[in-house]
């Protein structure tokens, strides 16, 4: 399945079609998606919610096994027993909050091993200047059909993520 989605991609929109803005910056990937099956906006929409619940789903699933796989290294003894504790239900919170912190530290910590190799390459390598053939798929200038900016969509999405955490919570603590 996750060969076919490019293979796809490459197929029908060709060469121009995957250079485009809308697919380099990925903005456009879902309505592309939509148009591949003949479908309208409502369905590139369903389709784009989709990819964003398909992420976050990794996501969850990645810090969950990481985290079930810490709770039985400790049971045989290999990790520190803190990992032992877990909720009423059984899950190890122990670890998935050492799992947590743990890609915390190496998310902060992934700027630090790039910085160093990007002022190389930027003052050393290319003596400050990026060289032109890097600039040009850079988008710097404004290109028509491509919009910038987010406006007022960014804080009506917190605000409707609010009220859905708001109402799960309501929902999963009634009696």
């Amino acid at each position: 399945m996750f060969t076919l989605v490019p293979i796809s991609f490459q197929g029908v929109l060709g060469l121009d079609g995957m250079l485009s803005p809308g697919i380099a910056n990925n903005m456009g990937v879902g309505q592309a998606m939509a148009g591949m099956i003949k479908a309208g906006p409502v369905v590139g929409n369903v389709i784009v919610v989709m990819m964003i619940l398909a992420l976050l789903l990794a996501i969850i699933m990645a810090m969950d096994g990481s985290s079930r796989t810490l709770y039985p290294a400790q049971v045989d003894g290999w990790l520190p027993k803190y990992l032992a504790r877990v909720n009423h239900a059984g899950a190890p919170t122990a670890a998935m909050w050492t799992d947590l912190g743990f890609n915390l530290i190496l998310l902060s910590m992934s700027d630090y091993v790039f910085v160093p190799e990007f002022l190389w390459r930027r003052y050393v390598t290319d003596k400050g200047q990026f060289p032109g053939d890097m600039t040009e798929d850079l988008h710097l200038r404004p290109e028509p059909g491509v919009r910038t900016g987010a406006g007022y969509h960014s804080h009506l999405t917190v605000v409707a993520d609010v009220v859905v955490i708001a109402i799960s919570h309501w929902l999963a603590v009634l009696p």
